[in-house]
């Protein structure tokens, strides 16, 4: 592709990233307001579940989902999968499969959170042999901070480390660090 292009692409990567962090502002600048003594509106014992938007390095964008159960207010432990990919580039989409942990660490409607997934990726094509990481071992530990909007509804805004293990040559591995940016809906 062009210099223009990838100016083109990367420039509109930056203004999808700036509205939506303005949108989080505006949603953590909301949950500020809200009172000690309101009631935790989402968090209680059930199913959960949760689809998000992702990017890694500010160039794997993808989306991915995740559903479980809510052991209380501050447990949730489930299982998701998502795909991800490269936008206009000769890259094959990647998909991956995961059990997740979280931790809502205050009894509020607006809480840090920390969590670990651990799961496999790999590519979605069969020949991804110019991909270092065609199939991998995925664990990532990320924090961030959860909303309640109302009875059914959330968002979470997270930051993480993709780590993933993989064969680099026969009988070696290699381990790749990547940083993962996470805007999400809870349900």
């Amino acid at each position: 592709p062009s210099d223009n292009m990838q100016f083109d692409n990367i420039m509109k990567k930056l203004i999808l990233f700036a509205a939506l962090s303005v949108a989080t502002m505006c949603f953590a600048a909301s949950a500020a307001n809200a009172r000690v003594s309101d009631p935790v509106l989402y968090r209680s014992a059930g199913y959960k579940g949760s689809v998000s938007l992702t990017d890694i390095t500010l160039a794997w964008v993808g989306l991915e989902t995740s559903h479980g159960y809510m052991f209380n207010e501050h447990h949730y432990l489930g299982a998701g999968a998502g795909a991800f990919t490269v936008p206009a580039a000769d890259t094959p989409f990647f998909a991956h499969a995961f059990v997740e942990y979280r931790a809502y660490i205050l009894k509020k409607n607006s809480t840090p959170v920390a969590g670990i997934k651990a799961g496999w990726f790999g590519s979605t094509e069969q020949d991804a042999s110019g991909n270092l990481f065609a199939n991998a071992f995925e664990l990532e530990p990320n924090v961030g901070w959860a909303w309640a909007f109302n009875e059914k509804l959330g968002m979470n805004l997270c930051i993480g480390a993709t780590s993933c293990l993989y064969s680099n040559a026969p009988g070696s591995l290699a381990v790749l660090f990547m940083p993962k940016l996470t805007i999400g809906l809870e349900f």
